[in-house]
C-alpha cells in the first residue's frame, strides 16, 4: 500500500467515522485533515497556514457582514414585517399559513442569505401560529425546515460568497443573479406539495384576497426588500463589490432596525452583535479547517479519482448530474438516520459513553505512533496512549530520546488531557452539554465524595480548568528558570500538573542533576495531588487554613510527611546518603508514587526493600481526590481507618451509635457499604491480575508492583527484573492488553467500566 493510498484511506475514514461519532463538523474535517498530514510526513505548522490561508481572502468578509446584516434585521422586527406581507399574498390560500411561511422565508432568505437564521427568525413566528390555527406540529415544522433551504439560493448566500471565492474566477453578481430563479422553483414546488397535504388534511385558509391591503403591507415592508436591491443589483450592476455591498447593507439594516421599525435598542444592538460573534466563530472555523481539508483532497487527487470513476460509468452529462444528486441525497439520509428519538441521557448511557470515549481516544491517540512507524506494534502504541490518558505514565519504549518532538509533545498533552478527565474537558469547552451530560461527568469525576463550585456543571468545570491551568503555566515558569528550556519546561509541567510521569528523556528529571528543579517538581506534584475544588476555594478566598481544615488534606500530608521520614532514614542508614540528599530523593519519591505521578531522581531499585514497601503503600494510597492523581484515594484511606475504628470501639459499646465524620459531616450508611464494596473490588483486582501476571512469567515481586501501578495509574514498578527506572517492553502482549485494561479501570474508579461486562447493564429497565 502507498502512503498516497494510505493518507486517504485515513483522511475519508476517519472523517467519516467522526461524523458517525457525532463529532462537530469543524472538528471532524480539522483532525482528519492532521491525521491525513501526519501519514504524509507532512509539518502541523502547515495546517496553520492553510487555516490562515483559507480565510485571508477580501470575498469572503462578506460572509461576516451578511451574518451580521441578517441577525440586525432579523433582531429588528423585519421577520414580522416579511410575514405580513407574505400573509397579504398567499395567506388566502388553502394551507394559507404553509404558503405564508414558505413565501416568508423566501422574502428572509434574500435578506439574510441563512438558512438558519430563516429557521429560527421565521420558524420562531410561524410554528407556534401555525399550530394555534389547527396545523399539524410536525407539518410545520417540516414546512419552516424545507423552506429555510431557500436561502442558500436566493441571494446573498453565503455559500454562493464561499463558492465563488473558493472555485476562483468565477463573479458572485453572476451567482447572485443566477440564484433567484432555482430559489423560485423550490418555492412553488413546496406550495404545491404543501397545497396537496393542506387539501388531504383539511388545513383551513386564510382572509380573501385584498389588493389594498395587499399594497399596504407592501409600503411598510419595502425597508426590508429594499436590502436585497442594494445587495443584488448592486453586485451585479457592477456598482459595488460583494463585500462592499455586504457593508452598506450592514450599516442600512442598523438603520431600519432602529430607526424605521424601532425594533431594536442601542442595547439590543449589542446584543445582536454578540449573536453575531457566536456565529461567524462557528462559520470561520468551518472554513479554515475546510481549506485544509480541501488541501489534503486536492495533494491526494481525490477529485480527479472520483471524477474518473464517475466517468468511467457513462459520459453522459445528465446521468453524471442524477448520480452526483444521487451520491448527495445518500450521504444526507445517511446523517439523518442516525438522529435518535429520545436524547435524555440516562446513568447506563453515561456509563457506557465514558468507557466508549476513553477506549476510542486511545484508539486514535495511537495512530500517530504507527504511521510514522515509531511504534509499529498495535498493542505497544495503544499501550503508550492508554498509559498516556490515564496519566498512569508506564511505557514500553526503551529510548524516548529517539522520539521526534511531535510525538514526544504528544505523549505530554494526552497525559495533560487525560489528567482532569476527556469528558471533564468536553464539559468546560462545551456549555451545551451541561444538563443532557451530568450521568456522564459522573461517571467520570474521581472519589467518593464530591462538591461543587457552582451550580451549572460548565462554570465549575471551568473554574476547575482555571486552576488547573494556572497550575500548569506556574509549574512551567518555573521549571524555566530554574535552567530548564522552555520546550523542556512545557513538557514536564504537563506531566507533573496532571500527575502523569512521561518524560522526554530516558532518565526523566535525573537527567537534569539539579536539585532547584527536583524541589520544584516535588512541589508542583504536591499541589496537583490536593483537591482542586479545596484549592480553589483556598486561593480565591485568600485563606491557606482552609486547607488544614480539611481530614483529607491532614491526612494526605501525614502520609507524605511520615512515608518521607521513613525513606530518608533508610537512605541515610543504609546507603550512605547525607542529610539533604536523602531527604530530597525520599521527597521526591514519595511524593511522585502517592500522587502516582511516576518521575525519578533516582533509582528506587537500588534502595533498601524496605523502602519498597514503603513505595507501595504510597502507591495504594495515593492523594486526595478530585485531584490528578490515582490509586485508592486518601480520603478512602483515612475512611477505612476510621471504620476499623468504630469497629473496634463497637465491641466495648454494642449499642453505642458511632458516627463516621468527614470534615465534620457523617457519611451516610450507603456510602460506608461503596467504600467496603470498592476495597474489597480493588483488592480482588489485583489478586487476581497479579494472578495472570505470575502465569506470564514475571517474578512475584514485579507482578504485584505491575498491577499496584497499572490500577492505580502510578506507571513505575519496583522489582529488579522491571525496575521503575525501565520501560515494560519485555511483558508479553496478554500482560501488556490485561495492564491497558487495569489502566482504564483504575482511572474510572473501577465500577464504571466493571458495570458494563454485568448482564443487568444490557437489559431494558
Amino acid at each position: 500500500m502507498t502512503v498516497q493510498t494510505l493518507a486517504i484511506i485515513v483522511l475519508l475514514v476517519s472523517f467519516f467515522v467522526m461524523i458517525f461519532l457525532r463529532f462537530p463538523i469543524a472538528y471532524a474535517v480539522g483532525l482528519s485533515s492532521v491525521l491525513c498530514m501526519l501519514v504524509q510526513g507532512q509539518a502541523l505548522t502547515d495546517v496553520c497556514r492553510l487555516m490562515v490561508k483559507g480565510i485571508s481572502s477580501f470575498s469572503l468578509m462578506a460572509v461576516p457582514f451578511f451574518i451580521t446584516m441578517g441577525v440586525l434585521m432579523g433582531s429588528g422586527g423585519i421577520s414580522e414585517k416579511l410575514i405580513a406581507l407574505a400573509d397579504a399574498c398567499v395567506g388566502w390560500m388553502r394551507g394559507g399559513m404553509a404558503m405564508v411561511n414558505i413565501v416568508a422565508s423566501y422574502f428572509f432568505g434574500g435578506i439574510s442569505g441563512s438558512a438558519s437564521a430563516d429557521t429560527a427568525s421565521i420558524g420562531s413566528i410561524m410554528i407556534p401560529m401555525m399550530v394555534d390555527q389547527g396545523y399539524g406540529a410536525d407539518f410545520s415544522t417540516a414546512v419552516t425546515i424545507t423552506s429555510s433551504c431557500e436561502g442558500l439560493l436566493v441571494p446573498p448566500s453565503h455559500n454562493m460568497v464561499i463558492y465563488a471565492t473558493t472555485a476562483g474566477g468565477i463573479s458572485v453578481g453572476s451567482l447572485f443573479l443566477a440564484g433567484y430563479l432555482p430559489g423560485a422553483l423550490l418555492a412553488i414546488v413546496l406550495m404545491i406539495g404543501s397545497y396537496i397535504i393542506s387539501v388531504k388534511e383539511n388545513y383551513p385558509k386564510g382572509s380573501p384576497f385584498s389588493i389594498k391591503g395587499f399594497v399596504k403591507q407592501l409600503g411598510t415592508s419595502i425597508w426590508a426588500l429594499a436590502a436585497v436591491i442594494i445587495v443584488v443589483f448592486g453586485v451585479v450592476g457592477g456598482v459595488f463589490t460583494a463585500t462592499e455591498s455586504a457593508a452598506i447593507a450592514v450599516i442600512y439594516s442598523l438603520l431600519v432596525s432602529v430607526f424605521v421599525y424601532k425594533g431594536l435598542d442601542w442595547k439590543g444592538v449589542w446584543h445582536a452583535l454578540d449573536e453575531c460573534v457566536n456565529t461567524l466563530s462557528i462559520v470561520l472555523i468551518l472554513i479554515a479547517t475546510s481549506a485544509v481539508f480541501g488541501n489534503c483532497l486536492t495533494m491526494l487527487h481525490v477529485p480527479d479519482l472520483a471524477a474518473t470513476a464517475i466517468t468511467d460509468l457513462t459520459d453522459n452529462p445528465y446521468i453524471i448530474a442524477l448520480l452526483i444528486d444521487l451520491i448527495l441525497l445518500v450521504l444526507g439520509l445517511a446523517a439523518s438516520l442516525k438522529s435518535p428519538k429520545d436524547t435524555k441521557i440516562y446513568a447506563r448511557d453515561g456509563l457506557a459513553i465514558v468507557a466508549l470515549v476513553w477506549v476510542l481516544l486511545s484508539v486514535f491517540g495511537a495512530l500517530p505512533f504507527i504511521i510514522t512507524g515509531e511504534i509499529p506494534s498495535f498493542v505497544d502504541a495503544f499501550f503508550e496512549m492508554v498509559s498516556g490518558f490515564t496519566t498512569t505514565g508506564s511505557t514500553i519504549l526503551n529510548d524516548v530520546e529517539a522520539l521526534p518532538h511531535g510525538l514526544l509533545f504528544w505523549r505530554s498533552f494526552t497525559q495533560w488531557i487525560g489528567g482532569l478527565g476527556i469528558v471533564f474537558f468536553t464539559v468546560a469547552l462545551l456549555p451545551s452539554l451541561d444538563g443532557g451530560y451530568v450521568k456522564v461527568f459522573s461517571a467520570e469525576i474521581t472519589g467518593p465524595i464530591q462538591t461543587k463550585l457552582h451550580p451549572r456543571l460548565s462554570m465549575g468545570a471551568k473554574y476547575i480548568w482555571m486552576v488547573y491551568v494556572c497550575l500548569t503555566a506556574a509549574c512551567a515558569g518555573c521549571y524555566w528558570i530554574f535552567g530548564m528550556s522552555p520546550w523542556e519546561s512545557i513538557n514536564y509541567a504537563m506531566t507533573s500538573t496532571a500527575t502523569g510521569g512521561f518524560s522526554i528523556y530516558n532518565d526523566s528529571m535525573e537527567n537534569f542533576h539539579s536539585p532547584a528543579l527536583e524541589y520544584t517538581c516535588t512541589t508542583f506534584c504536591f499541589l496537583a495531588g490536593i483537591n482542586f475544588t479545596l484549592l480553589y476555594f483556598t486561593v480565591a478566598r485568600r485563606r491557606i487554613g482552609m486547607l488544614f481544615k480539611s481530614d483529607e488534606f491532614k491526612f494526605y500530608l501525614f502520609m507524605t510527611a511520615a512515608c518521607t521520614a521513613f525513606v530518608m532514614f533508610q537512605l541515610m542508614a543504609y546507603r550512605g546518603y547525607d542529610a539533604e540528599h536523602s531527604f530530597r530523593c525520599g521527597a521526591f519519591q514519595v511524593v511522585n508514587f502517592l500522587t502516582t505521578t511516576g518521575l525519578f531522581n533516582d533509582n528506587a531499585a537500588l534502595w533498601p526493600h524496605v523502602t519498597w514497601v514503603v513505595l507501595a503503600v504510597c502507591m495504594f494510597v495515593g492523594a486526595c481526590s478530585g485531584s490528578t492523581s490515582g490509586a485508592f484515594k486518601s480520603i478512602r484511606s483515612m475512611m477505612v481507618l476510621k471504620v476499623i475504628r468504630n469497629e473496634l470501639r463497637q465491641i466495648l459499646h454494642p449499642n453505642a451509635v458511632l458516627p463516621l465524620r468527614v470534615d465534620g459531616v457523617n457519611v451516610p450508611i450507603q456510602k460506608r457499604v461503596t467504600l467496603l464494596a470498592f476495597l474489597a473490588t480493588y483488592v480482588i483486582m489485583l489478586l487476581v491480575v497479579a494472578f495472570i501476571m505470575i502465569a506470564c512469567g514475571i517474578d512475584h515481586t514485579n507482578a504485584i508492583t505491575i498491577c499496584l501501578s497499572s490500577l492505580g495509574n502510578v506507571g513505575p514498578s519496583l522489582g529488579l527484573e522491571i525496575g521503575p527506572t525501565m520501560s515494560w517492553s519485555q511483558l508479553p502482549d496478554l500482560a501488556k492488553w490485561t495492564c491497558s485494561f487495569m489502566m482504564l479501570v483504575g482511572r474510572l474508579e473501577i465500577f464504571t467500566v466493571l458495570v458494563i461486562f454485568t448482564p443487568t447493564f444490557w437489559k431494558d429497565n
